[in-house]
This record gives structure tokens, sequence and C-alpha cells, in this order.
């Protein structure tokens, strides 16, 4: 089985730049150990609504938004942020 890739898209580059490093290593190592594991949507969840087609992983408070694509095996970030503010659009 090929490995998953990470692509970190601009906004939530943007705004990884701005937490902590601690936070953004940890959210960043998060999404890397999901896509070594082979199979990226056993840690995540589906989202719903506006955001439907988009996944998410829970990391302590904060939450990681990604598009999953199969065809070229790579997670992409989409956004992250913390949980009280991350689905407020």
């Amino acid at each position: 089985m090929k490995a998953w890739g990470v692509q970190i898209g601009q906004s939530a580059a943007r705004k990884l730049r701005k937490l902590d490093p601690q936070i953004t290593r940890e959210l960043l190592l998060y999404v890397q150990g999901v896509a070594d594991s082979g199979n990226p949507r056993s840690k995540g969840k589906p989202l719903e609504g506006d955001m439907a087609g988009l996944w998410r992983y829970r990391v302590r408070d904060w939450r990681v938004i990604v598009l999953i694509e199969d065809h070229i095996i790579t997670i992409t970030v989409i956004d992250v942020g913390h949980r009280s503010e991350i689905y407020r659009k």
C-alpha cells in the first residue's frame, strides 16, 4: 500500500504559524501519524452540511479540517482551530 501524503493549504499554514509552536507541532505530528496509518478515515469523522466532503480530526481542544483525496493519495489540511471557533464561518 502506498503511503498517504500530507499537504497544508495556505489558510491552514497561516493559522498554524500564529499558534504556539508546541501546538502546531502536535497537530502536524497527529496528521502525519494518520497518514502513516494507511487509512485516514479511521481516526476522523466526516463533516456534514456546508462542510460535507471534509473530515475532521480531534487533537485535544483543537480541530484539524482535512480533505481526503483518494485519487492522489493525499490528505490536504484545509483549516485548523480551537474547538470553540473552528465551525464558525
